[in-house]
C-alpha cells in the first residue's frame, strides 16, 4: 500500500491508524502548496497525475485500486476494496 499524506493535514490520522494496525504502507509526501510529490514517481511530480482534485490523504493498494476518503482508508485492509465493475 502507498499512502499519500500532508504533515499537519488530515492524511496523518490514516497514517496513525495503518501503524498502529501494523500494515505496511509506503509513505509519499505531497506539498499541497504546489501540489507536488517531495520526491517524483516516473519522472513527474506533479500530484494531479496521481488525484485530479489534488487531495490527501489518497490510499492506494499494491492492484492500483485507491481511495481517498479517510474513515474509508483508517479502516481498510488488502481486502476492503471492492472489485471495480
Amino acid at each position: 500500500m502507498k499512502l499519500y499524506y500532508s504533515p499537519g493535514a488530515c492524511s496523518m490520522a490514516v497514517h496513525i491508524a495503518l501503524r498502529e494496525a501494523g500494515l505496511p504502507v509506503t509513505l509519499a509526501k505531497v506539498d499541497l502548496i504546489h501540489h507536488k510529490l517531495v520526491e517524483a514517481e516516473n519522472g513527474s511530480d506533479d500530484y494531479y497525475t496521481i488525484h485530479p482534485r489534488g487531495y490527501v490523504p489518497l490510499l492506494q493498494l499494491d492492484d492500483a485500486r485507491a481511495t481517498a476518503k479517510s474513515l474509508r482508508c483508517c479502516s481498510t485492509s488488502p481486502t476492503s476494496f471492492p472489485t471495480a465493475s
